[in-house]
């Protein structure tokens, strides 16, 4: 019996060609998207779920209350882990440190690897499994590191790295040797914690004295099995609280180190610009699901739509002897031979572009279906129950059909299901209209945000990753002698990264009761306002000719910081435009103001300038200068056209006054570019859905009017007797369709307002939804679908009405 159902599903397929090969394509388009997003969505919940104690691992977050709203870092005080673990005995283990881009030098080969700065208690906590070698506690001498597999192999080769000594070319200072204390498994691409060496340390005494103020760096924890984190938070909020004396309401959270990588989003990060977010993984998979509908959705439409001649093949196997029950499975059977076919061809299309996905997001996954056969059967069963839910409609409806009816061609009005149909192909066109929405949304922001003014000029800004600690003002004066350099400053901004302006502090909100505000200080130079073109609006820039400017308060910091809390020193400082509105400074030049214990005057407001991302609004921002800026990096004006040859020249100076230092620069345009990432890649991915969306909609479309031009042939035939023209019988076959497509596009405009304004939110500068969004939408997918039905409807309206008409 199963081999009759199949011979006729093969003979099926084989008479009706242009239908199987449109559900073939669709179908497989649909699996093979649905398959590279579910690759990627599995790929990041999975992350760092692999650590065998990953329910008791936790990441310390420091909570700073302002006002009403929270500011959450990952950064914390170098003593908090060590001052938790010794106080709180719910906390097993901890381990501090930075993940730092590091370059490793042995003989003559370079490997540039991602270092992550571990103390003894990383080994415990982590699965840091050793093919060759291992660590002692001697070993954490911060001249000792681990490397992995992938590493070794990167920059040894087939030589044994155990025991060698390599040398660390940093950004800063001179080389340092590191010996090799042994070799771990390769650390999973999508763990937050990555790395291809690990650098054991042991820090100074002073960095486990609780203090204030200090080295700060990601810190984190392995609590007992039955420990309870939310209880464990408030106990140490509170002794901390009492502990530090802090003015400032702070607390100390214990994020699950599960949730690091896609819940972490509003939290000051370790400057990783890897981190996802969970809304977008939410995003991503009802996507998924959305693709295989529709091509689920062309399959019944398409299937059903063939009822007047499938109706007839059902009443001859009736008046055969063939039962209901027996029909159905010869139409379920189908089904599920269609689906399997397509699934093979699916797995087949995706083994060929992972590869491209990869590419896409930067990085290979630790996730492929083709390798891992619990998946693949996973994967299987999950195909075989759509294919049994998407056959058991037209099984059902084709296995109702009276035997007497539907050999006369009279088919039950019951069994008409065309409004099922309309419904289906608006459900299609609903989903294509929201994608195309939000492709185009998603650009307009990016377009404002690459075009709205920053408040400084960022094109032909050269940065280089290093501090300029020794003899500035000489290196200054001979890049400076270059004439394609226009000007050159040295400041603790990072372009993009507000945090790196060394400190902050939070402040009473002069206008608001029970408010507070947060100000960041940034150290510069006297050049920063004029190498970034940054406007001022009151008052003046340094000058070396005023005693207040020249004050060296980075010195005195480094000598006495009481000494330097208690001074007026009265230091110049000058104010950015949001600060002088949110302090309510009304008369701000001259204005007496204090940040961290420094008392200084505002002598000058400069513009506001985007010193973050738009996802931030501008901070208040209190820039200070020291005529020999030490602890900051160069920023360089170039003019246009002159980068490459300039760059050389530039790094030829850095290599004479510092030959053992990297030098490595970016340009600031392509830094602020980084910070959009996942918007761009957002943006491209719906453009990629839109077009598959449209495209798995439009074959459905093409099926559709190729059966009911089929089915008016001889409808069709009489018009054109009676007088009708091309256009009269294009616009009678487009209409219906045209219908349905503006039904769904009239339905998706207020969910596709509401979703994009809550994407939108994610902005603290952002766009306004326009109404041409819309029109632009409709227009583009009305079109498309004229395009995609006008071959068969043109096709019937020229053909010859004899043809159609001889037979009646």
């Amino acid at each position: 019996m199963v081999k009759n159902y199949l011979k006729i599903a093969i003979r099926n397929f084989w008479k009706h060609k242009v239908i199987s090969a449109v559900n073939i394509l669709g179908l497989t388009l649909g699996l093979t998207a649905c398959l590279l997003i579910t690759t990627y969505v599995l790929d990041e919940v999975s992350a760092d779920k692999h650590w065998s104690k990953n329910k008791q691992l936790f990441r310390l977050i420091e909570v700073k209350q302002n006002g009403t709203a929270e500011e959450k870092s990952a950064f914390l005080i170098s003593h908090v882990a060590n001052t938790l673990h010794t106080k709180f005995p719910e906390i097993e283990a901890y381990t501090r440190g930075n993940h730092l881009g590091t370059l490793f030098q042995y003989g003559n080969k370079t490997a540039s690897a991602q270092s992550w700065i571990v103390e003894p208690g990383a080994f415990p906590m982590f699965d840091f499994h050793f093919s060759e070698g291992g660590v002692r506690k001697e070993n954490f001498d911060n001249h000792t590191i681990v490397i992995t597999r992938d590493y070794a192999q990167k920059l040894f080769g087939k030589e044994d790295p155990v025991g060698k000594v390599v040398s660390q070319v940093s950004y800063y200072g001179s080389p340092e040797s590191f010996k090799i204390a042994g070799i771990i498994d390769n650390i999973p691409t999508n763990s937050h914690l990555y790395a291809d060496v690990l650098v054991l340390k042991k820090y100074a005494t002073s960095y486990n004295e609780p203090q204030a103020f200090g080295t700060v760096f990601p810190q984190y924890v392995l609590l007992n099995e039955n420990t309870n984190p939310e209880k464990l938070s408030a106990k140490v909020s509170a002794y901390m609280k009492t502990l530090l004396k802090s003015p400032v309401k702070v607390q100390i959270e214990f994020q699950p180190i599960r949730d690091v990588r896609l819940k972490s989003h509003k939290i000051d990060n370790d400057g990783s610009d890897s981190l996802g977010d969970m809304q977008y993984i939410y995003l991503f998979s009802v996507i998924a699901v959305f693709l295989l509908l529709l091509a689920c959705i062309n399959y019944v439409n398409l299937t059903t739509a063939q009822s007047l001649q499938r109706g007839r093949e059902t009443g001859l196997r009736k008046v055969l002897g063939a039962n209901r029950r027996e029909v159905t499975w010869q139409f379920l059977i189908e089904s599920v031979g269609f689906f399997a076919l397509c699934w093979l061809l699916s797995l087949w299309v995706y083994k060929l572009t992972l590869p491209v996905l990869y590419t896409f997001i930067g990085k290979p996954l630790t996730i492929n279906f083709t390798q891992s056969l619990p998946l693949f059967l996973c994967l299987a069963l999950i195909t075989f129950l759509v294919s049994i839910l998407t056959g058991i409609y037209p099984a059902l409806l084709h296995s109702s059909y009276k035997p007497a009816n539907v050999l006369k061609g009279f088919f039950d009005k019951a069994n008409d299901r065309g409004n099922l149909r309309r419904v289906l192909v608006v459900t299609q066109f609903f989903v294509s209209t929201l994608l195309i929405v939000a492709t185009i949304v998603v650009y307009k922001q990016l377009y404002f945000i690459n075009h709205k003014n920053l408040g400084f000029y960022k094109d032909n800004l050269l940065y280089i990753e290093s501090w300029l600690d020794k003899s500035p003002e000489a290196i200054k004066h001979e890049i400076l002698q270059d004439p394609n350099v226009v000007s050159m400053t040295v400041s603790s901004w990072s372009p993009g990264n507000m945090s790196s302006g060394g400190m902050s502090m939070i402040v009473p909100d002069p206008l608001h009761s029970g408010e507070s505000i947060t100000v960041y200080g940034l150290g510069a130079d006297f050049d920063f306002l004029k190498t970034l073109e940054i406007p001022l609006k009151e008052g003046r820039d340094f000058d070396m000719s005023y005693a207040a400017d020249r004050i060296d308060i980075d010195s005195l910091m480094e000598i006495d910081w009481t000494k330097y809390e208690k001074a007026d020193l009265g230091k110049s400082l000058i104010i950015n435009e949001t600060g002088v509105r949110k302090l309510g400074l009304k008369n701000p030049i001259g204005a007496s103001v204090q940040f961290n214990g420094m008392k200084g005057r505002i002598i000058g407001v400069m513009a506001d300038y985007h010193s973050t991302s738009f996802h931030n609004e501008v901070p208040v921002i209190l820039l200070r200068a020291n005529p020999q800026f030490k602890y900051g990096s160069p920023l360089i004006r170039i003019k246009p056209g002159k980068l490459a040859k300039t760059t050389a020249k530039i790094e030829a100076i850095w290599k004479k006054h510092f030959p053992d230092r990297r030098f490595e620069f970016t340009f600031v345009d392509d830094r602020l570019e980084k910070l959009y990432l996942n918007e761009q890649q957002l943006g491209k991915l719906f453009g990629y859905f839109s077009a598959l969306a449209i495209f798995i909609s439009c074959l459905g479309l093409i099926g559709l009017a190729a059966f009911a031009t089929e089915r008016r042939t001889k409808e069709i035939g009489i018009r054109k007797v009676l007088g009708a023209t091309v256009a009269n019988i294009f616009t009678l076959l487009s209409k219906d369709f045209l219908k349905l497509i503006l039904v769904a596009f009239i339905v998706a405009i207020p969910l596709s307002i509401y979703l994009m304004n809550q994407w939108l939110q994610k902005f603290a500068y952002r766009i306004e939804i326009s109404w041409w969004i819309f029109a632009l939408a409709g227009v583009g997918i009305m079109g498309i679908a004229i395009l995609a039905v006008s071959f068969q409807t043109i096709k019937a309206a020229l053909s010859n009405p004899v043809n159609s008409l001889r037979n009646e």
